[in-house]
C-alpha cells in the first residue's frame, strides 16, 4: 500500500508539471518575449523626442524638445528645419507633405508640399496633442482644458467644461472624438458639444488610441490602463510604471511605452488580448514617451535623449523609393523644409553592435522552426511521457494487487498438507518436508513479486528524472533556437 500511495503522489505531481512545461515552451508570436526584433536607431540628436507619427514604414516623423523635427525615409533619420524653437508635443496629418504639429506657448505649424508656416491658434497655452478626421476637421488640446478646432480656414476655441490639463485626443469620426488628461478627466465630443465621461480613475492620463468608437484604450500614471467599449473600465495592468504612449492594431495587439519610477528604466509592454508581458527591458534609463507603427510588425518608439527604437517582426526587402523633397517658393510666412546634412545613421541592436544594414531579406522558406512547431513537438513528447507513466503505473498496480492473491493461493494449496501433518503422526518427517517445500514455494513467489515491484519502482523514478531533464532540455533548446534563428536572419539582412 505504501508503494501505491507513493505512486499516486508522484503521478499527481509529475503530470501537472509536464503539462505546465508544455505551456511554458509555447512562445508568443514573433518571439518578442526575448526582445528579438527591437533595435536602437541613430536619431542624430540628444534632444528629448515627445511624439512620433507617420503614414508608412518609409515616411515616419519624430519631434520634440527645442523644435526638433526628424524624418525617417526607410534608410535613416534626417533632421528637418521645423521653423520653431518651441518644444513639439504632438503631430498628425494626412500625408508626408501635409501634417500639423503643436507644442509649447500655443505653437501650431502646418507642413505642406515641402514648406511650413505658423498657424494662429489664439492661445498661449501649452498644446499637447492633435488629431483630425480630415484637414478641415482637426482638434488640438492642451493645458487648462484648452481645446481648439480647425475647420480648414481658421482655428477657434471650444468649450471643454474643464480646467484640467488635457494631454491627448483621438477620434473615430467627426462625431466621436475623445480627449483625456490630468486627474483621470475624459471628455467626448458628439459633434455638438464636449461632454464629461466617468473614467473610473484619478491618475493622470497621458495618451489614448482606438480601433473604433467602441474600442479605445487610454494609459497614464501608476500603470493606469482603461478601455472604453460603451463605458470606461480598468484593464489589468503590470506593476506600477508610468505609461506615456499607446498604439496598436486591435484589442489583442497593443503596445504601451513609459518608464519605471522605482528603477528609472524605460519600458515597453505588450498586450496580446489575454495578458501583459514585457518584450523589451530597457537598461539605459531613457524613458519612452510615444509609440507608432505602420503595422504590428513595424513599430517605432521615441523618448528621452533622442532615443528611437524600432521593432521589425518579419524583415522584408524595402519596396518603393523615398519620396522626393520639394522646395517651396519662399514667402514671408513660409520656411522651406530642408534636410540637414548628417552622418550616415546606423542601427544597433541593444547590447550588440552591428554594421549598417544595406538590405533586408525575408526569412528563407523552411529556414527555421516556428514556435507552433516547437510547441507541437513539446506537447507530443509530454503526451508520450504521460502515456508511459500511466502504463508503468498500471503494470505496477496490477503486479502489486496480484502478488497477495498468489500468496493466498499458495497458502490455500498448502493448507491440506499442513492439516494432514498435524493430524497424522505416522509420517512426521515426510509431513515436515512437504510443509517446508510448500513454504519455500510461497517465499519464492513473494520474492519474485517483490523483486519485480522493486524494478518497476526504480524504473518509474528513472522515468520521472529523465522526464524532468528532457523538459529542461526542450525549454533551453527552444530558447536558444530562437536566438540563433534571429541571428541568422540578421546576418542575412547584413549580407
Amino acid at each position: 500500500m505504501r508503494v501505491m500511495r507513493a505512486l499516486s503522489k508522484s503521478i499527481t505531481v509529475v503530470l501537472p508539471t509536464l503539462l505546465l512545461l508544455a505551456a511554458s515552451v509555447a512562445m508568443p508570436p514573433g518571439a518578442m518575449a526575448n526582445g528579438d526584433g527591437w533595435s536602437r536607431m541613430n536619431s542624430g540628436t540628444t534632444k528629448d523626442l515627445n511624439c512620433i507619427w507617420g503614414t508608412s514604414s518609409s515616411a515616419v516623423f519624430a519631434a520634440g524638445e527645442g523644435g526638433t523635427l526628424l524624418r525617417y525615409d526607410g534608410n535613416g533619420w534626417q533632421s528637418l528645419i521645423s521653423g520653431t524653437s518651441a518644444g513639439i508635443n504632438g503631430m498628425w496629418g494626412i500625408s508626408p507633405t501635409d501634417f500639423i504639429v503643436v507644442g509649447g506657448n500655443g505653437t501650431i505649424r502646418r507642413y505642406t508640399h515641402g514648406g511650413s508656416y505658423a498657424m494662429a491658434g489664439g492661445t498661449a497655452e501649452n498644446l499637447t496633442a492633435v488629431w483630425g478626421s480630415a484637414m478641415d476637421d482637426v482638434f488640438a488640446v492642451g493645458d487648462g482644458g484648452t481645446i481648439l478646432y480647425y475647420n480648414g480656414s481658421a482655428w477657434s476655441a471650444m468649450e471643454s467644461g474643464t480646467t484640467a490639463n488635457l494631454n491627448c485626443v483621438w477620434g473615430s469620426s467627426p462625431q466621436s472624438v475623445f480627449a483625456a488628461g490630468d486627474g483621470g478627466v475624459v471628455l467626448r465630443y458628439d459633434g455638438n458639444a464636449w461632454l464629461p465621461m466617468i473614467s473610473g480613475v484619478a491618475e493622470d492620463i497621458h495618451d489614448m488610441w482606438g480601433f473604433s468608437a467602441r474600442e479605445i484604450v487610454a494609459v497614464g500614471d501608476g500603470a493606469t490602463v482603461i478601455k472604453c467599449e460603451t463605458v470606461w473600465t480598468p484593464m489589468i495592468s503590470p506593476g506600477i510604471p508610468f505609461f506615456y504612449g499607446v498604439w496598436g492594431t486591435s484589442g489583442s495587439d497593443i503596445f504601451v511605452v513609459g518608464g519605471e519610477n522605482q528603477t528609472g528604466d524605460g519600458l515597453i509592454w505588450y498586450y496580446d488580448g489575454s495578458k501583459w508581458w514585457q518584450p523589451m527591458d530597457l537598461d539605459d534609463k531613457d524613458w519612452l514617451f510615444d509609440i507608432w507603427g505602420s503595422d504590428s510588425g513595424d513599430v517605432f518608439a521615441v523618448g528621452e535623449n533622442g532615443t528611437i527604437l524600432h521593432y521589425q517582426r518579419q524583415p522584408a526587402a524595402p519596396t518603393g523609393t523615398p519620396e522626393a523633397t520639394h522646395t517651396a517658393v519662399p514667402t514671408a510666412s513660409t520656411t522651406s523644409v530642408v534636410p540637414v546634412a548628417t552622418a550616415t545613421p546606423t542601427r544597433t541592436v541593444i547590447g550588440t553592435p552591428t554594421p549598417t544594414p544595406t538590405a533586408t531579406q525575408a526569412p528563407p522558406a523552411g529556414g527555421g522552426v516556428s514556435s507552433s512547431t516547437w510547441t507541437a513537438i513539446a506537447i507530443g513528447i509530454v503526451f508520450l511521457l504521460a502515456v508511459a507513466a500511466l502504463a508503468g503505473w498500471g503494470i505496477l498496480k496490477w503486479r502489486a494487487e496480484a502478488a497477495p492473491s498468489v500468496v493466498e493461493e499458495q497458502q490455500a494449496e498448502a493448507a491440506p498438507a499442513v492439516a494432514e501433518v498435524e493430524e497424522t503422526e505416522a509420517e512426521p518427517v515426510v509431513a515436515r518436508e512437504e510443509q517446508a517445500e510448500a513454504s519455500a514455494e510461497i517465499v519464492t513467489e513473494v520474492a519474485v513479486g517483490a523483486s519485480l515491484a522493486g524494478r518497476l519502482s526504480r524504473a518509474w523514478h528513472w522515468l520521472v528524472d529523465k522526464s524532468k531533464a528532457l523538459g529542461r532540455w526542450i525549454k533551453l533548446t527552444v530558447q536558444r533556437s530562437w536566438g540563433k534563428i534571429g541571428k541568422v536572419f540578421k546576418r542575412g539582412a547584413e549580407e
